[in-house]
């Protein structure tokens, strides 16, 4: 007799106190509320926690440094774990009430809030699909608790869709609709996954080297200044110099010593008139 109802009225001193209660001394008080002015008695008290621990009536939590004991109402837990899993679409969901939205602009937000949804869904059916690969985890996700989320969100997502217009529904769904995956080859996952070997890392080394000394010589002048440069490294350690004076001096200054640059192909200069007329107005100021 006692044991029953003990467990009975742990559950509703939990539901009045919305859920949740931190400290067994804290409960063991408030028994004084449904149990005619008198606390629980110690012993009884944790036997009937355990048994409610152990059936998944309640869930205990141990929080802070000195230990104290959190009794949780599991559908009250559920409840956390949704606002966590669906803060940006609430977020989403807000925004659609903003002022001064345009039409489109409220679709865009039910758009966002409708593909956060749909994202939430496919993450809690992959953890649920993959229920034995968590067995391992510290506090692995309980199945019965992934389904009651899953369950929740489903409603929430048919009632947001049952509010839409006929017209708005057809936006909306034309929107979301899922593409064909993009599949990766055998061809080009063997390429992406591919080690070279020291041999292919030299020839590739020389392929470049040997493209750089055919495009120095089809483009042998800098395009900064014009001079003409012996090779490729030289080109570099030259332009190299022109970006330390550009930095060290700025933009006007560069432009005004070198002008507005040189074809590396003929070394000849380039004339920009627009362009030297803004760096004239900018040198006056």
């Amino acid at each position: 007799m006692i044991q029953s109802s003990y467990d009975g009225q742990i559950l509703d001193i939990l539901r009045l106190e919305g859920g949740r209660i931190v400290g067994f001394n804290t409960l063991k008080k408030l028994g004084i509320t449904i149990r005619d002015g008198k606390p629980f008695h110690g012993n009884e008290l944790k036997l009937a926690i355990e048994r409610l621990k152990k059936s998944g009536q309640i869930k205990v939590n141990t929080i802070g440094n000195r230990g104290d004991k959190e009794y949780i109402l599991p559908d009250q837990n559920i409840e956390k774990a949704y606002k966590k899993l669906t803060k940006e679409m609430q977020k989403m969901e807000m925004r659609l009430y903003q002022s001064g939205l345009k039409q489109d602009e409220k679709r865009l937000f039910l758009h966002n809030y409708f593909r956060l949804a749909f994202h939430n869904l496919d993450f809690l059916r992959y953890v649920k699909f993959g229920k034995d690969v968590f067995t391992k985890v510290k506090a692995p996700p309980a199945l019965r608790k992934i389904e009651k989320l899953e369950n929740k969100l489903v409603d929430e997502i048919q009632k947001k869709i049952d509010s839409l217009d006929p017209d708005e529904k057809m936006r909306i769904f034309n929107l979301l609709s899922p593409k064909e995956p993009e599949l990766l080859s055998l061809e080009d996952y063997r390429k992406y996954t591919h080690i070279p070997t020291e041999k292919e890392k030299r020839e590739e080394k020389l392929k470049l080297k040997q493209q750089r000394i055919e495009d120095h010589k089809n483009n042998p002048f800098c395009g900064h200044c014009g001079k003409k440069t012996k090779d490729y490294t030289e080109k570099d350690k030259h332009s190299d110099r022109h970006l330390k004076e550009l930095v060290a001096m700025g933009l006007p200054w560069f432009i005004k010593k070198y002008g507005v640059g040189y074809n590396e192909k003929t070394g000849k200069s380039r004339k920009d008139k627009k362009l030297e007329k803004e760096l004239k107005q900018i040198q006056k100021q």
